[in-house]
């Protein structure tokens, strides 16, 4: 009888344990750099949902990716490991026996009592061949469209759609999460949208190239010298290809691939608007914190390229926000350095769970408190085996897996333009900045191109 009363009353505090950890909604926009309204990198983006959102929470301005392509960044976020301590550099990368079940971000929280369930596009695996979560709607769209032009700039390919939001391929997506918003649980949930825009090909409706007549698109600045303080061949070999380079592109040329972006980047917006609507027309409202990243950002003509796979600002920066009630003030913008691997950790600390011993990157809750408080984090990006990228507030260094360097002084040159590593004034804060590079790298081991098959799976707890 006393074994049965005890036992009740651990059920009795578990459940109410749970009862008081705040739901989790994760916005994940794909490509989408730092090009957002309230960041002033661009004065003529329009980006009115993401920037409500900010204005709920806080909005790091200097967040940076781990690794600037789809999958290893995606990888290093859900599994809480740097890609050089897992292998997983570049899309492609094999995951066998390099990641494991139990490290993932959904398998660990579902395990913490959590409801889970995703849309879109999250990482490869989260179908069930990684991540054990309840549910996964894959992405599309819902209705066909004409296209009313087309194009093609250094290989980015865009055209403009005669229909609505439902023409574009992030509408299933969110209707799933709008959906699911509205239901009721018996427990504390977890929800992933996964939206796959700004990220290529940019067939997008009209509404949102209608934002941005071509005859007001703004080039990004650029230098054509650029390239000739550095090592070009150690930094082309990362992007394995001469066909991503702008500066062949005619102007007008490079303006249509700018809107084109630029619309994706709108339209991306408007689905995080609906999102956002879902939740406050919810019963959740109040007990769910928000967060929103990008896997990683994207060079527009910056280095005369159209591509991530790179190294430097545009690839490696992208936004990231949290609204936590309760913890986070309201419309604040922090400016220290910060990358994606605090994200794991973060979660775990506000819904007051143990940070499992592998994840690597460390809670930035302090922060979300107290973002005006200066720190002296830096962030790490890491693209294939041997290249890695430091971030400081005031710093960015390059190394090379061939041994050449770049080093720039973001407070006065914040398109890189001038590499300063070969200065004889700044050998002591190099060799500050190798000694924060990594000792041992896993080897890169590629799988055969191929795609998963993407199925909707429903699973375990349908509340």
């Amino acid at each position: 009888m006393k074994h049965t009363i005890f036992t009740f009353f651990l059920l009795f505090i578990c459940h109410n344990c749970l009862a008081d950890r705040q739901n989790i909604l994760m916005i994940i926009v794909d490509d989408l750099n730092h090009w957002i309204a309230h960041l002033g990198r661009n004065a003529d983006i329009k980006t009115p949902n993401i920037d409500e959102l900010a204005g709920r929470g806080v909005s790091f301005a200097n967040a940076y990716t781990a690794a600037p392509q789809c999958l290893p960044s995606r990888i290093a976020v859900f599994t809480g490991k740097r890609p050089f301590n897992t292998g997983v550099y570049a899309n492609g990368s094999s995951l066998t026996n390099r990641v494991k079940r139990k490290d993932f971000l959904a398998n660990y929280l579902r395990e913490q009592g959590y409801y889970v369930a995703a849309a879109g596009k999250v990482h490869e695996g989260i179908d069930g061949e990684y991540a054990q979560i309840d549910e996964y709607q894959q992405r599309g769209a819902i209705k066909k469209a004409t296209k009313l032009d087309s194009g093609r700039t250094a290989a980015q390919s865009w055209s403009i759609l005669d229909g609505n939001d439902e023409a574009a391929e992030d509408e299933k997506t969110v209707r799933y999460i709008e959906e699911k918003l509205q239901q009721q649980f018996s427990q504390p949930f977890f929800l992933i949208a996964g939206l796959y825009k700004p990220h290529l090909s940019w067939h997008i409706p009209k509404k949102y190239y209608d934002l941005y007549p071509l005859n007001s698109i703004e080039l990004p600045l650029s230098k054509a010298d650029d390239l000739d303080d550095l090592d070009k061949q150690a930094a082309y070999k990362l992007i394995s290809g001469p066909e991503v380079i702008t500066n062949k592109a005619s102007e007008t040329d490079l303006k249509k691939m700018v809107r084109a972006y630029m619309a994706a980047v709108s339209y991306a917006d408007a689905q995080v608007g609906r999102i956002i609507k879902a939740l406050d027309n919810s019963a959740h409202k109040d007990n769910t914190l928000v967060i929103l990243w990008s896997d990683h950002g994207y060079h527009l003509g910056e280095k005369q390229l159209a591509a991530k796979r790179v190294l430097w600002e545009e690839a490696t920066r992208a936004p990231m926000i949290w609204s936590v009630p309760g913890v986070t003030p309201k419309g604040k913008i922090s400016t220290n350095t910060v990358d994606f691997m605090t994200i794991f950790p973060t979660l775990c600390d506000l819904i007051s769970v143990p940070t499992p011993e592998h994840v690597e990157g460390e809670s930035i809750r302090t922060l979300l408190a107290q973002p005006e408080k200066n720190t002296q984090h830096y962030a790490m990006s890491t693209y294939l085996q041997g290249n890695h990228s430091i971030r400081t507030r005031k710093w960015r260094y390059i190394h090379y897996k061939n041994g050449s360097e770049e080093l720039y002084n973001e407070e006065i040159d914040p398109y890189e333009w001038y590499n300063l590593a070969s200065k004889p004034e700044n050998a002591a804060l190099i060799k500050k900045f190798r000694a924060l590079l990594p000792q041992k790298e896993k080897p890169l081991l590629l799988d055969r191109p191929r795609r998963l098959k993407r199925k909707s799976k429903q699973t375990g707890n349908k509340s």
